[in-house]
């Protein structure tokens, strides 16, 4: 089988709970091929369901590093190399329903969506909206993820063990979050053997390889 057809069936079978780990030595190509498969609209029909891919730099991840918003403003449409971040699908459907909401809020939705930094009132309280929409995705952003389209989205971590500075074990965690709780398939490039050699480390990275 190759590599194209295993990453398909990766992808389409929900059974499969772990990460795909796509490894070997640097400069090989790996992540070309992703990417190659990743746009390619021929590969695009072979999946059942996920619609939109993320590339993460893996020496990018701190323990402070929000995963999950960056995917929001990072993901692609499968087949193509068009970016379609997941937040403005989440955008969208707020301002489809805006009508229903109170005038205030409906101020504040426009105030936003404009750019500008205007206040809206509500019993007598002033509302700054500046910066607002970036307040709101990082206190609601497990509510957020419930949004289909973050979870048919293929996470790429890429040169995962390049990464020195941080703990193995915080990204293995931000990992098994996105695999466990938002059921998201991710694609691991690194040398796994290198990742693993640490016994502890061992323990943690059954869950996700």
């Amino acid at each position: 089988m190759n590599l194209d057809n295993e990453i398909i069936e990766y992808i389409n079978n929900s059974e499969w709970k772990k990460s795909f780990s796509l490894h070997g030595d640097w400069g090989v190509g790996k992540t070309h091929s992703l990417k190659k498969f990743f746009t390619s609209q021929n590969n695009k029909t072979k999946l059942t369901k996920h619609t939109h891919y993320c590339f993460v730099n893996g020496y990018d991840i701190t323990e402070n590093f929000n995963l999950k918003k960056y995917i929001f403003n990072n993901s692609y449409k499968i087949g193509t190399k068009d970016l379609d971040p997941i937040v403005n699908d989440v955008i969208s459907k707020m301002q489809k329903n805006y009508e229903k909401l109170p005038f205030w809020i409906r101020n504040t939705i426009t105030a936003i969506e404009s750019g500008t930094k205007v206040a809206a009132k509500t019993q007598g309280i002033e509302l700054e909206v500046s910066g607002i929409l970036s307040k709101f995705f990082d206190e609601h952003i497990e509510y957020i993820c419930q949004s289909p389209k973050i979870r048919d989205c293929v996470v790429i971590i890429d040169e995962l063990d390049r990464n020195t500075i941080t703990d193995i074990k915080i990204i293995f965690s931000k990992i098994i979050d996105l695999l466990e709780n938002l059921n998201m398939k991710v694609i691991l490039v690194a040398n796994t053997e290198l990742l693993c050699s640490d016994v502890d480390v061992k323990l943690w990275s059954e869950k996700v390889i």
